[in-house]
């Protein structure tokens, strides 16, 4: 179970990096 919520977490702060990086591509466009 500890394994399963790891990946979860991994996956979760994967996401928000790219999340970070297309807000900050779009903030570049947008200016």
């Amino acid at each position: 179970l500890g394994q399963i919520i790891r990946d979860q977490l991994a996956l979760a702060e994967a996401a928000g990096d790219i999340d970070r990086e297309l807000d900050q591509d779009y903030r570049q466009t947008m200016w």
